[in-house]
């Protein structure tokens, strides 16, 4: 099975080993992953919570900011271990490998922020209105009550930091590892509407807020199908820090437009409105279209066209059991949730292993199930102690 790490193999035109990792997750893998991380988050929310409470049992007042930036920092490490023990087990790239890819390209990365950001300013207004809605009900209902009537002004340095540096890098690389390295790319096997949907429920309640649900949801989706449509995981990364970034600034200015006057409030609405339409307008055309050229090309069975870059990134895999050659494949020709080359042997950075083949879709259907009842529950159960 696996040769020593050292081992070089022979492809036919010399010794050498693979640029691209063929290996992929599958759909078991992707829902067992989702369910240990909220095993994780909820270890992670005890030791949390024992902190705050040993601060607070000594008389010291934690500053707010401070406390968000520990939450922050144990979810997301908890996360990034999780996802980082599955690749490492499983034998999959982080972020890359397994028919997707991660480098700059600049064209789609573009149109992906304005496909966020059109997304953010339109629904920013009935976000805010949705979170007041849900929030003036639990206060209505005695939950939450606790702390809502003053809010404590936490550092400010620690509050910069935290929305112009923690919030928007870290869940960027984190988040998408998992949710669209793993859960995604995983879930694919059982269709690419599965998938989007999975990925974008699992995302939504990951983050056990009840205020940002319907925004969480709608961002995942337009992450999903963007890594989905260009194969590239860094442009969702940068999808995904452009939304945390321009999150925090689009809500100083809805707070500042509505301390200003009731005109100002409705005026910036309508702006921003303006700006989302024609930004999502331009950028969804722009997907739509690359979506239909590569249906066209399939149909036609016109193969992908491999550019120079490409070409650079190629699996050595062992496609004749028969023979001790290593065929080269191209990264584009690993197609994704295909699972092609499963049980094969392969090489990559010096090392061989066998690719991955499928998992079983109803167990893991299953495991997707607990998982969300597990985070939904979770949600409830924080908003009942809060």
């Amino acid at each position: 099975m696996a040769k020593d790490e050292n081992t070089m193999v022979n492809n036919g035109s010399g010794y050498k080993t693979g640029t691209y990792n063929p290996n992929s997750f599958n759909v078991f893998d992707s829902g067992l992953c989702f369910l240990i991380y909220m095993l994780a988050s909820l270890v992670a929310n005890i030791v949390m919570n024992l902190v705050s409470r040993g601060v607070k049992s000594s008389g010291t007042q934690l500053d707010p900011n401070v406390s968000m930036l520990i939450g922050i920092l144990l979810a997301q490490g908890s996360m990034l271990i999780v996802t980082l023990i599955f690749c490492k087990v499983r034998k999959v790239s982080y972020l890359s490998g397994g028919g997707f890819e991660c480098r700059l390209d600049w064209k789609n990365i573009l149109y992906g922020c304005m496909l966020v950001l059109g997304i953010m300013f339109i629904c920013s207004s009935v976000h805010e209105q949705f979170a007041e809605d849900v929030q003036s009900f639990l206060l209505a209902g005695g939950a939450a009550a606790e702390g809502a009537e003053t809010e404590q002004q936490g550092n400010i340095f620690v509050g910069l930091l935290l929305n112009f540096i923690i919030i928007p890098i870290v869940p960027a690389i984190v988040e998408e590892g998992m949710f669209r390295g793993v859960v995604l790319r995983g879930a694919n096997q059982a269709g690419a509407v599965f998938a989007i949907a999975i990925s974008s429920v699992c995302f939504t309640f990951m983050h056990g807020n009840v205020y940002q649900i319907v925004i969480q949801f709608i961002l995942g989706l337009a992450i999903a199908c963007v890594v989905l449509l260009t194969r590239n995981f860094l442009i969702g990364c940068i999808m995904h820090l452009a939304n945390n970034l321009f999150s925090s600034i689009i809500a100083a200015i809805l707070a500042g437009a509505k301390i200003a006057s009731p005109v100002a409030d409705k005026a910036v609405d309508a702006i921003f409105i303006l700006i989302g339409l024609a930004l999502l307008t331009i950028a969804v055309i722009y997907f739509v279209r690359m979506l239909l050229e590569k249906q066209k090309n399939k149909l036609l069975e016109v193969p992908e066209q491999i550019t120079a870059e490409d070409e650079k990134k190629f699996a050595l895999i062992k496609t004749n059991n028969a023979e001790d050659e290593y065929e080269q494949v191209n990264w584009k020709n690993v197609q994704p949730a295909k699972f092609d080359y499963a049980g094969m042997s392969y090489s990559y950075k010096g090392k061989t292993g066998i690719v991955n083949g499928k998992g079983r879709e109803k167990p893991a259907k299953l495991i997707y199930a607990i998982g969300i009842v597990f985070a939904i529950a979770m949600i409830i159960v924080g908003m009942i102690l809060k």
